[in-house]
């Protein structure tokens, strides 16, 4: 989380941390970098009904995790709502963008 935001920074872009219980809505965008907890979805809910634009950012391959059940079927659960809320993934690998694309079509996910 916090190399990613130096990065952004580092661009020039503001970038800050949001609060479990901040305003999504004073954003142009918002991030959520491997997160899908129960907090995360209500800000993802929020600023998606604020019409704020949702990146998710994924790193770890969670469908080859809940194949090999290294991932819990309410976590897996969590993770496709997130994704159903977001505007566009960034993710870590190019296998790992084309998986998505391919079990999430319309999806755009990006390597970064």
């Amino acid at each position: 989380l916090i190399q990613p935001m130096a990065a952004l920074n580092a661009l020039g872009l503001s970038v800050e941390r949001l609060a479990d219980d901040g305003d999504p809505a004073r954003y142009d965008a918002v991030i959520f970098s491997k997160s899908h907890g129960k907090p995360a979805l209500a800000l993802a809910s929020a600023a998606r009904g604020a019409g704020v634009p949702i990146v998710y950012d994924l790193c770890d391959n969670f469908l080859a995790a809940s194949q090999a059940r290294h991932m819990s079927g309410a976590r897996l659960e969590r993770a496709n709502a997130m994704i159903a809320m977001a505007d566009t993934l960034s993710v870590s690998t190019a296998t790992l963008a084309e998986q998505l694309r391919a079990d999430y079509p319309g999806l755009s996910a990006e390597m970064v």
